[in-house]
């Protein structure tokens, strides 16, 4: 059975994530992370204005310092079209796999909890679902960023929660009876994850 690269790469991540969290070894520390968000589009998508979009992501974390962290994991959104303009609604689904680095720093040397900066990459592809059957394709793979800004507030025990702001980029491209085109989402999200130290 063929597997599609889009897939492959789904399963690649979803391994990473796997073997983060079960390795555990004495004197490194391993994180998960599930992150929910609600995303503003910041562009027009094929001349339509999106809708708050919402997303999910799960990440394994692992600390090479207490400077540095490095994560992977699985990444799912949902954008649609704003029906003020029209009757019929498209659904986007972008769904792939999440790499980066979080730098953590102190702005002074009391402060209890640290602030971080997530510099990272998507690798993924959109998927849309109409009424109109023209509207109805799947992208191609696509390497995308993340920048954010957040803080890690350590809670109770091994738990911690991390509220974040955050930019994100990835441009898709499709192909149409014209020849190719591009689907580009920028959005900000202002997100809370729940962080679980293994």
């Amino acid at each position: 059975m063929k597997i599609s690269r889009h897939h492959l790469a789904i399963k690649i991540g979803f391994l990473m994530l796997c073997n983060l969290i079960a390795l555990q070894t004495y004197g490194q520390q391993y994180n998960v992370e599930l992150r929910p968000t609600l995303h503003s589009p910041t562009r027009t998508v094929l001349d339509q204005n999106l809708r708050i979009g919402n997303g999910i992501e799960l990440t394994g974390i692992y600390n090479l310092s207490n400077r540095t962290d490095v994560y992977a994991g699985l990444l799912w959104s949902r954008f649609d079209t704003d029906e003020s303009r029209n009757e019929e609604d498209i659904e986007y689904t972008q769904k792939g796999i999440v790499l980066g680095t979080l730098f953590n720093f102190k702005i002074i040397e009391k402060q209890k909890h640290l602030f971080y900066v997530r510099t990272g990459f998507t690798y993924s592809n959109v998927a849309s679902s109409s009424v109109i059957e023209t509207a109805n394709f799947e992208s191609k793979n696509a390497i995308g960023t993340q920048l954010g800004l957040g803080m890690s507030i350590k809670s109770l025990g091994h738990w911690s929660i991390l509220p974040e702001l955050r930019y994100s980029s990835s441009s898709h491209r499709i192909d149409v009876t014209s020849g190719n085109d591009f689907l580009s989402f920028n959005t900000v999200a202002i997100t809370v994850a729940i962080q679980r130290s293994l």
